[in-house]
């Protein structure tokens, strides 16, 4: 198999049709950023805030800044706004924080626009910010981010790669208000839409969570017996959507799932057969990357302005061959507020 590095293929490849095998699934992750050096006796306080603790991908990020900071040895806080409806809870949360003066802080956003106001805050404050995940719409010194338009593009390949270039699909793209799940959603939409023999019978925004991935698949099932896939936003989402397969007696594959990130759940759903397409991110290598930048800038030190995660899909074919490394936390961890 042509083992090509996604910074090498050129986005507009995308548009000549099913691309997965282009992609090794090895992504060949090595750290983006170098551990900083602490001085002896220095103390420094980072927090991380973040927008929805349960999502999976938020826990593997959780444990990723937890771990870096242990393994730097400086102070960590993180604050969970709890879901991507609460924007409201994350400014107070950051507001409060920036007031206590942290060495330096790490934020994803809740909204892009939303959070706009508080960064500045703490950029008049004078604490550094690593923007995270999210990028806000407005000047940003220091970011570490995926390209969630990318992702959205790699899974409606997948997708499409997957029913063959023909069929209906439905879009299962998140939440409404959060910026990540709207440009994933551009990207496949944007992708799936140069395939004639790919029609989109519905799209239904819902909050990441299972019983609503469930709900709304029994629906879709019900409504378009003849659907031949779905995309969907995040484990949680799929959780449901796996559920709901199985609830209508759908075969494995007989509907195909493309969805993002990597959780264990989500490989087992893979290796049952339900799921044939994955985008992951490897979320704790990011978070690592990020708590370093994060350390980094506390101590005064130069850093690059933009730094990327990217990513490849993951396939039936391919995922004995996928190096796992930096997607999840490991057995037995569990998130603790702090």
């Amino acid at each position: 198999m042509l083992q090509l590095a996604l910074l090498a293929v050129p986005l507009a490849l995308l548009a000549l049709g099913p691309v997965t095998d282009l992609w090794a699934a090895q992504d060949y992750y090595s750290a983006a950023v170098s551990a900083p050096k602490i001085p002896a006796g220095k103390k420094i306080r980072v927090v991380v805030f973040i927008p929805n603790g349960p999502d999976p991908y938020f826990q593997s990020k959780w444990y990723g800044y937890e771990d870096e900071a242990k393994r730097l040895g400086v102070t960590f806080q993180l604050f969970d706004a709890g879901g991507y409806a609460f924007l409201s809870k994350q400014i107070q949360q950051f507001e409060d924080v920036v007031q206590t003066k942290p060495d330096a802080v790490i934020l994803n956003a809740v909204s892009s626009t939303g959070m706009v106001p508080a960064y500045r805050k703490a950029v008049a404050a004078k604490i550094p910010v690593v923007v995270d995940n999210i990028p806000l719409r407005t000047g940003v010194a220091v970011q570490i981010m995926k390209s969630d338009y990318e992702i959205g593009m790699l899974n409606g390949a997948g997708l499409v790669d997957a029913i063959g270039g023909k069929g209906k699909v439905a879009m299962l793209p998140g939440p409404p208000g959060a910026d990540a799940a709207k440009w994933r959603y551009n990207g496949a939409v944007d992708y799936i839409h140069r395939f004639k023999g790919v029609q989109i019978a519905l799209t239904k925004w819902s909050a990441s969570d299972p019983a609503e991935g469930l709900k709304n698949m029994e629906d879709i099932l019900q409504a378009h017996p003849d659907l031949k896939g779905v995309y969907c936003f995040g484990g949680l989402i799929q959780q449901g959507i796996v559920q709901a397969l199985k609830a209508r007696g759908k075969k494995p594959g007989e509907v195909a799932v493309s969805c993002q990130d990597i959780a264990k759940h989500q490989e087992q759903a893979m290796r049952e057969g339900y799921v044939q397409a994955l985008v992951p991110n490897t979320p704790v290598n990011m978070a690592r990357d990020a708590m370093r930048l994060a350390v980094m800038m506390a101590l005064g030190q130069k850093v690059p302005d933009m730094t990327w995660n990217r990513t490849v899909i993951v396939t039936p074919k391919n995922v004995d061959s996928y190096d796992f490394g930096g997607n999840n936390p490991p057995e037995g961890w569990k998130a603790k507020l702090r």
